[in-house]
């Protein structure tokens, strides 16, 4: 096994589970034999390429792949039942490559073009995780602009990003680890996220509230899908219920304003207030407690959730 391999097998155990899921679901949906089921390209590879990783989990944590893997086939009942009621049309199911399409995870259509978006989460309401340099590009992408990485903002952004990263190495040449950090030198978190709101701000202006507000919230919250939180217990050792968040009735934004606030002692949120009521907190945290010796990437990333509940469009399912 090469070194990239290596690499590519390594996941977090948040990542996993989320992946098995997905693979639990499009793999029940398949064996749906009363139903014209076809796979995409993108999801007959991922059946394939993560099918060696499920049953590792099914040896090193027998009730972790239970509790996932009766998971995923309630979420497939799920789409079954509301969904995939017509059995003599002929339903494709795709699955987004590392959500590059928007904030699905699984995507049903049918012969009349008719589509389900489906947000898959585990345990938690995140709505992605996203590294803070690659931020204005992404948006502008979600905008439809063409050619998002060569834009003037998304080259300044990051270079902004670049010389508070040498300034926080000039500042602590010698500490090795995040958690060690004198506390006059811990406002690296503050000074990210306050040039990420900075950013955003000059994308308003430049392009428009109505279009921005909508670009950020589309690339967040994906309006026209559905999210679906599968539920298990403490250390996943048995399957729970999933709860369906019904958001394409949600009124889209004409405008959103930014704000940097505290989320701990160490770490900052990003704020985003959309003028339709909805509220996005993206927590800046390090995945990584090591400072990087060489080059510029540092191992920061977004936690983007809601800040705020999902009362008014929840609907739970408890299957029998």
């Amino acid at each position: 096994m090469t070194t990239k391999q290596q690499k590519k097998k390594k996941k977090t155990k948040q990542s996993e589970n989320g992946l098995s899921l997905e693979y639990f679901a499009v793999y029940k949906l398949l064996k749906f034999t009363d139903l014209r089921i076809e796979l995409t390209d993108e999801a007959k590879n991922f059946l394939r390429d993560y099918r060696n990783d499920v049953k590792e989990l099914r040896k090193k944590d027998p009730d972790r792949y239970q509790a996932l893997r009766s998971g995923g086939q309630e979420v497939a009942y799920w789409v079954k039942s509301v969904w995939l009621t017509d059995r003599r049309k002929k339903f494709i199911v795709d699955r987004s490559k590392d959500r590059a399409d928007g904030a699905w995870d699984i995507r049903v259509c049918n012969q009349s073009h008719e589509v389900l978006k489906i947000s898959l989460k585990h345990n938690n309401s995140h709505l992605k995780h996203n590294r803070p340099e690659p931020l204005i590009e992404t948006i502008l992408q979600s905008m439809g602009c063409r050619r998002p990485k060569g834009s003037t903002l998304a080259k300044k952004h990051r270079d902004e990003l670049g010389l508070i990263k040498e300034e926080f190495k000039r500042r602590s040449p010698r500490v090795r680890k995040f958690t060690a950090v004198p506390k006059k030198s811990r406002n690296l978190n503050h000074d990210f996220c306050n040039r990420c709101c900075q950013s955003l701000r000059t994308l308003k202006r430049s392009y428009g509230a109505q279009k921005v507000a909508r670009g950020l919230f589309n690339f967040f919250l994906d309006p026209d899908s559905r999210v679906v939180r599968v539920n298990t217990t403490r250390r996943d050792r048995c399957y729970k219920t999933i709860e369906i968040y019904d958001l394409s009735s949600i009124t889209k934004p004409s405008d959103v304003r930014f704000s940097v606030h505290p989320a701990s002692k160490r770490e900052y949120a990003l704020k985003l207030h959309f003028d339709n009521d909805w509220r996005v907190s993206l927590r800046l945290h390090w995945d990584k407690a090591e400072i990087p010796r060489v080059g510029t990437a540092f191992p920061f990333k977004f936690d983007a959730t809601l800040d705020m509940p999902l009362v008014k469009i929840v609907s739970l399912y408890d299957p029998k």
